[in-house]
């Protein structure tokens, strides 16, 4: 775990996941037992999720037992699994508990004697080396102890993954041969390595993939971010647009938003201001992500670190190279001096080490903020002529101003325009939306057209045309039938509809435009598109 997890008071947000969470584990109750699968990116707040569910649920039903399941031996693995079981059934049972073993065992023996046999037997197989039988025997102990003491169980297994670590003979086929036949017990499990738990769910667990309702977590969105940065920042004041350039610089993430404004909260101190100015924003940043003893700064550091070893040092020099939205092989070869075999090889490690994914025939990150760093820390502290930190320094500071600036500039620009000009942009590139690969069609010309009070953008080619619909209003039946009526009026052949419902769509509204295959861009497909062609995110529609 990279961070301690937030709960009780200090947690913030996620309200739909909770009840979900909720939810599922009431229906448990009831007989109806749906398994659920929690995947996000590090520091989008999966385990304080998790953890935070754990300190507000309360239920004498339900044993709950949350693991964070580390690569380590599978014996201290086991011994943690036992013990969070008998701890919190002594704690749930308004018994003394304590983190010790041989207690636990003790008091549990009066308690659930036939489990506590079976927790003997499971540790005595391990003490012969008999792992594959004592994974076997530990995943049963929540279907004895139901039938002991009437109990269901809710099993908690965070960072599910290193459940490969073990050197248990394909542990997640007999895991999932255990859940094939506990159906009173529910699993909660979660990865913050997003490839490889869709690669267990779809293969591993291919039988049970259905039964699994999988969950991918980002950052806040762009209201809840605003809302935790009010509250963060109080004391001060901050106008409308720098709070939005946080949300946007930050990508919504909890923990770079509350590290960022602990970190103007500190500078606002030193300077005894009240007024955030964007020189605040920049110092923050400055401090955070450039000085060397940063927060963000070592973080990174230490994380490039960890990741990638000696072997795989120039790697480092690949994922630099797209960070400056370099993504062509050849031109990633003209960067790095490595051949295509090389790079072929980086590519794949950094996509298995979640720093990069494929969206089509382009590359992205999963985290913006690494990105910028990398682009305007680490590259340019290597790179830069004159090794003077002060001139770094004045160097990065400058960055983020400009940054800033673009930032200001497009907000102040209409959505619809803005849509207009990222269509302007397409050049054919293939790109993954919504999990489906769309090619993005370089248009000869795009242009607006208002008709009774709507905005539509018509996109040619050849004698063919593109109608695309951005509204700043949530989308209704109607308003796809005004849609298709207009677009009956061209006689160009119809290539391709989108609506663009920047503030949402009605369900029936929604599936009237799927049922003739109309695409469908939300406000997030909107950013990610606008970064892939070097945009600035909308945070204010």
């Amino acid at each position: 775990m990279l961070i301690d997890p937030v709960v009780g008071e200090k947690f913030f947000g996620r309200g739909d996941i909770l009840a979900l969470l909720e939810k599922r584990v009431c229906a448990l109750k009831s007989g109806y037992r749906q398994n659920v699968a929690i995947t996000g990116h590090r520091l989008t707040g999966k385990s304080s999720i998790l953890n935070h569910f754990l300190f507000s649920f309360k239920d004498s039903e339900i044993l709950p037992i949350y693991l964070e399941v580390l690569d380590e031996p599978f014996k201290q693995f086991a011994t943690k699994f036992i013990g969070t079981l008998l701890y919190n059934f002594l704690k749930y049972t308004q018994k003394e508990a304590k983190d010790n073993l041989e207690y636990l065992i003790k008091e549990g023996e009066k308690e659930i004697p036939v489990t506590v046999s079976r927790i003997k037997n499971i540790l005595r197989q391990i003490e012969a080396n008999d792992n594959e039988g004592a994974y076997s025997e530990l995943l049963n102990l929540s279907s004895v102890l139901r039938e002991e003491t009437k109990k269901r169980c809710v099993i908690i297994l965070d960072e599910f993954h290193n459940l490969s670590s073990f050197g248990i003979k394909d542990p997640f086929k007999g895991f999932g041969k255990k859940i094939m036949t506990q159906k009173d017990t529910m699993y909660i499990v979660a990865s913050s390595e997003v490839s490889l738990i869709k690669k267990i769910l779809s293969e591993k667990l291919a039988l049970l993939f259905g039964n699994f309702e999988k969950i991918t977590l980002g950052g806040f969105d762009c209201e809840t971010s605003r809302q935790f940065l009010q509250k963060k920042l109080s004391s001060v004041k901050i106008g409308g647009e720098l709070l939005d350039f946080i949300i946007a610089f930050a990508d919504g993430h909890p923990f770079y938003l509350d590290v960022l404004s602990n970190k103007i909260n500190e500078v606002m101190g030193n300077l005894h201001f009240r007024i955030v100015t964007k020189d605040t924003v920049v110092k923050a940043l400055e401090e955070l992500l450039f000085d060397s003893r940063g927060t963000i700064n070592q973080f990174f550091t230490n994380f490039l670190q960890d990741l990638i070893d000696s072997k795989t040092e120039r790697c480092k020099a690949t994922l630099a190279a797209i960070a400056h939205g370099i993504y062509k092989q050849r031109e990633l070869s003209k960067w790095t001096g490595c051949n295509n075999k090389e790079i072929a090889r980086h590519l794949k490690i950094l996509t298995e080490k979640n720093l990069i994914y494929s969206s089509g025939n382009v590359y992205r990150f999963y985290d913006k903020v690494l990105r910028f760093w990398l682009k305007k820390v680490y590259h340019k502290r290597r790179r830069t002529l004159v090794d003077s930190i002060s001139e770094k320094s004045k160097i990065f500071r400058s960055d983020v101003e400009e940054l800033i600036r673009q930032f200001l500039e497009e907000s102040r620009i209409d959505a619809v325009f803005r849509i207009k000009r990222l269509l302007d942009s397409f050049n054919n590139e293939t790109v993954e939306i919504d999990s489906k690969k769309r090619r993005l069609t370089h248009f000869e010309k795009t242009e607006l057209i208002a008709d009774n009070g709507k905005k539509y953008i018509a996109g040619y080619l050849k004698n063919k045309f593109c109608l695309i619909y951005p509204s700043k209003e949530k989308l209704g039946e109607n308003d796809i039938l005004e849609f298709i009526k207009y677009s009956m009026k061209y006689k160009l052949s119809l290539h391709r509809w989108i609506i663009v419902p920047l503030n949402g769509i009605e369900i029936n509204a929604k599936l009237m435009a799927k049922e003739i295959k109309m695409w469908i861009w939300n406000i997030d497909t909107v950013n990610e598109l606008l970064d892939i062609f070097g945009s600035q995110m909308m945070v204010r529609i």
